[in-house]
């Protein structure tokens, strides 16, 4: 039984005062920002006079925009610490129909300024007054011809358009009862959504087919509302992709606003998702060798879905006290040099991460960011390996937030979605290679173990989903029927190529149901990209062909450069073969590494 909250020594939970001292605080700037939408709304009928006005305008949809972080992750993070306040729903709900208005805000103003393309190249060249603005400018002119519909789409319905994300994140978060199953000691075990992957850990093989088929069962009681829901999710986004004039839910995907949201998309070309795809799908071996080194570890003639997540060692997991965790984590970036870890210790000292679940708070692990205020990680840490690299990469998306807002104005305060999984996959690679020379053979086996997931599960595992996406949102695109019997179909053949060694059970077909439907539909190719970048990068720093002073330039660029600009600062051709069949080679040399 999880302890309540209030249970929790506060040392160990989020200090949200350091965003408003007092929801009133929240409140004032809420108003402040729903008043200043309309009055920058206003100031776009009219053609700009000069560039102070210009400037004065971009000034204050830059405070907006800065205004906006704080008040999502406030939000956000006030509704993971209290699943029954109300008013914390409630606030959270404003804030999402405040979002709507602002993208809204955001589309206008790209728009206004290819419009006034003209004059603005004229006050460009009378005077430097406009030049903090220039790539925020430039990536405006590049945004889709169809925008203006987009506007009157987004202006009408709002945030009905993410009425299916609202939908889906009842059905499978907020109102979902975790089911209960028979522990291995006979006590009873909630099975909860992001809880389940360490209990398919257990050593205990009926206990592990118990929670996947309990978990399952009360899945498919949801089934035909997660289907009808993320169908209609995917029909909407056809349309919304057509009005802003993207051929297809892909293109518009691959060019989704960078994290957090400031007007700026920094997108990733269709062809690198291409390449991607093919490359991975080409060399499936290493984690078909995965399959059968668990197989034969398991000492079983089937291998079965919920044998997925066993270690391929039999050496006991240790349990790693959060204090220990912190101590390994600060030791792991040390390559990364003093001040690095000097920050990282500060920000960990400030309460920036929430880190232990209670049964009244949302079981999840994430990082947001506030722009003047820094990051925040809900971390659900349980003292497992898994736990420590969540950690590890969690805080990785904390440092580049950190580093970045020193050096960039709240504008370019944000990350291209391409990229965003380097560094924080870098931290786990740095957190391994650490742990692996710490001499106690059982964490070593585990930590290897945990390599194998994250770079294998990021490549392959990613991969499979991001194809299961892109052919579901094509037969959409088609206009075809997408039933839950066809997304079985489709998940159905996908297993076969991606896990042959696997036998499916009465469950596996339907097994989409468990995936982040409430994301964005292409967001897998993202865990791909991390970790061929990741591995890339990790390999550079350790033979000096990247410096470390190279590596936290790109860390700083934030939306200054465009996400290939930034995959070539460090070295890594995306669009190449090279860096996803890197990757597949570490699967490979770690599945012979481990010590049974």
């Amino acid at each position: 039984m999880q302890r309540s909250r209030s249970d929790i020594d506060d040392r160990y939970q989020w200090n949200l005062t350091t965003i408003y001292e007092t929801p009133a605080d929240f409140d004032s700037e809420y108003e402040r920002a729903d008043t200043l939408v309309d009055a920058i709304s206003d100031e776009l009928d009219t053609p700009p006079e000069d560039s102070a006005t210009l400037v004065a305008l971009l000034e204050r949809f830059e405070r907006l925009t800065a205004a906006r972080t704080r008040l999502v992750c406030y939000a956000e993070c006030s509704r993971t610490i209290d699943l029954t306040d109300e008013t914390a729903v409630e606030r959270r709900d404003r804030v999402r129909s405040l979002e709507a208005d602002l993208d809204a805000l955001a589309t206008d103003i790209r728009r206004y300024l290819r419009t006034h393309a003209n004059r603005l190249a004229e006050l460009r060249t009378e005077t430097d007054d406009l030049t903090p603005f220039d790539r925020f400018v430039e990536n405006a002119m590049d945004g889709p011809t169809g925008e203006q519909a987009l506007h009157s789409l987004l202006e009408t319905f709002g945030d009905v358009l993410d009425g299916h994300d609202r939908t889906l994140m009842a059905i499978c978060d907020e109102d979902f009862e975790p089911p209960i199953v028979e522990g291995s000691d006979g006590d009873p075990v909630a099975v909860r959504w992001h809880g389940r992957v360490q209990l398919l850990k257990d050593p205990d093989r009926d206990f592990r087919r118990r929670v996947y088929e309990t978990f399952h069962d009360a899945l498919d009681e949801r089934a035909n509302a997660i289907a009808t829901a993320w169908t209609e999710k995917l029909r909407t986004r056809t349309r919304v992709a057509d009005a802003r004039g993207f051929d297809s839910i892909r293109e518009m995907g691959l060019s989704k606003p960078s994290y957090p949201k400031t007007g700026i998309h920094l997108s990733a070309p269709p062809a690198v998702h291409d390449t991607l795809l093919e490359t991975v799908s080409e060399n499936l071996e290493p984690f078909y060798r995965l399959q059968r080194r668990r197989r034969t570890q398991l000492g079983v003639d089937e291998l079965r879905p919920w044998d997925r997540h066993v270690s391929l060692t039999t050496r006991t997991e240790p349990t790693v006290p959060y204090e220990d965790a912190r101590e390994y984590v600060l030791a792991a970036v040390e390559p990364l040099g003093v001040e690095y870890r000097t920050r990282l210790e500060a920000l960990l000292d400030e309460r920036r991460v929430d880190v232990y679940p209670a049964a009244d708070s949302r079981d999840v692990t994430y990082c947001l960011s506030a722009s003047g205020v820094g990051p925040f990680v809900s971390l659900s840490y349980d003292g497992s390996v898994r736990a420590l690299f969540h950690f590890a990469h969690e805080l990785g998306h904390a440092m580049e937030t950190d580093l970045r807002a020193d050096v960039r104005r709240p504008l370019y305060e944000t990350t291209p979605r391409p990229v965003e999984e380097v560094p924080s996959l870098v931290h786990e690679l740095l957190l391994a290679d650490h742990l692996l020379d710490s001499g106690d053979d059982a964490l070593t086996a585990h930590v290897l173990n945990r390599r194998l997931d994250a770079i294998g599960g990021n490549l392959f595992g990613a991969a499979q989903s991001a194809r299961f996406t892109h052919e579901a949102a094509r037969i959409v695109e088609r206009g075809d029927s997408l039933t839950r019997s066809r997304l079985d179909g489709i998940n159905r053949e996908l297993h076969s190529e991606f896990r042959p060694v696997e036998k499916p059970a009465e469950y596996t077909p339907s097994s989409w149901l468990a995936r982040a439907h409430v994301r964005e539909p292409y967001h897998n190719y993202q865990y791909v990209l991390g970790a061929a970048g990741a591995v890339s990068v990790y390999e550079a720093l350790v033979d000096g062909r990247l410096s470390v002073e190279d590596y936290r330039a790109f860390l700083e660029f934030g939306g200054t450069k465009a996400s290939m600009e930034q995959f070539a600062h460090l070295g890594v051709d995306v669009t190449a073969a090279a860096p996803y069949e890197r990757a597949a080679a570490w699967v490979d040399r770690d599945v012979d590494s481990i010590e049974t």
